[in-house]
């Protein structure tokens, strides 16, 4: 029960520390392809228009940053969850999740 306790704290500071950076990096990312485009678009477009376009934007990136970060920490903590448990249950398995973990590594580096 603490554990899971303590996995739910540690995903929720990560969740809404790497939100912050993403969005950030996007809003980021956004003002400089702005500040980049030919004025030609400024004069066919009103501006009202580019700030709803943006701000609709950020809005949407915000939600779907959180989501699916939110699935794929939850997802990770899961798993660690139910692996710490059967640790617990059986120390032998480290042995074999040991061997399988490097494997794993060695896979994804050459599929890199």
């Amino acid at each position: 029960m603490a554990i899971n306790f303590v996995c739910n704290i540690i995903k929720t500071i990560a969740l809404n520390r790497t939100v912050s950076k993403a969005n950030e990096n996007n809003y980021n990312n956004m003002i400089d392809s702005l500040i980049k485009t030919p004025v030609r678009y400024f004069d066919e477009n009103p501006s009202g228009r580019i700030l709803n376009r943006f701000t609709s934007d950020m809005g949407l990136m915000d939600l779907v940053w959180f989501y699916i970060l939110s699935d794929a920490l939850g997802g990770m903590f899961h798993l660690l969850n139910c692996f710490l448990f059967i640790v617990i249950i059986n120390v032998w398995i480290l042995i074999p999740s040991s061997i399988i973990l490097v494997i794993l590594i060695k896979w994804v580096k050459y599929n890199k």
